[in-house]
């Protein structure tokens, strides 16, 4: 243990941590991202054990300033979020040389421990929008499907965000339940399929016409 921790890093775990006789302090040791699932699992099932979760209280916490990206085990960057989150930029240089230092202009809102709600501030800024794809390689070829919302660029995009709540989740929680399939009016299959109206699906043409 002394081998990764030297007595000058020992005490500023000390100092961060305001630890004293008897305390214990628990140290992980993985990747980026495995390291804060288990700690928070961790962290939670110690909480459960030593009963030190009330219950009988409803707790919300706004959760902001995530990660602009991330990096697999394979080292290859992914987005946080999604590639069309606004990131905190003061030089569009930190974007192209130093990418995964970066936040997002992001924010969901916990209950409980449990998501309820999410949204972000969009990327209004075709130059910005171009860099992220590059980063996260996705080349031109691979995403025709995007030529039109690029292209809309060109017109003019105003700052815009949202937020979409949960109310499943919502539901789940005021009633006690484990499973949210048991609160959604038309759960899915495991393989997004919904069983009652057979979305996703290609809408027939007579129908089309009725919408146009």
């Amino acid at each position: 243990f002394s081998y990764f921790l030297n007595i000058k890093t020992l005490k500023l775990i000390l100092k961060r941590t305001k630890a004293k006789n008897n305390d214990t302090i628990l140290i992980g040791i993985n990747n980026y991202e495995n390291i804060y699932n288990i700690m928070g699992n961790l962290r939670k099932k110690i909480g459960k054990i030593l009963n030190l979760i009330n219950l009988n209280t409803w707790s919300a916490v706004w959760i902001i300033n995530y990660p602009l990206f991330k990096k697999d085990i394979k080292n290859k960057i992914n987005s946080t979020h999604h590639p069309f989150t606004n990131p905190y930029i003061n030089n569009i240089n930190n974007l192209i040389n130093n990418p995964i230092s970066l936040f997002t202009n992001s924010y969901d809102i916990i209950l409980n421990g449990c998501e309820i709600g999410g949204g972000s501030v969009r990327i209004n800024n075709i130059k910005i929008q171009k860099i992220i794809l590059n980063i996260l390689n996705i080349k031109k070829h691979n995403f025709k499907n995007l030529n039109f919302f690029l292209e809309a660029f060109k017109y003019g995009t105003p700052y815009h965000a949202g937020i979409a709540f949960g109310l499943d989740r919502l539901v789940m929680l005021l009633t006690n339940t484990k499973n949210i399939r048991d609160v959604i009016i038309f759960p899915k299959t495991t393989s997004a399929k919904c069983l009652m109206t057979n979305a996703p699906n290609e809408i027939d043409s007579d129908t089309l016409k009725e919408i146009l």
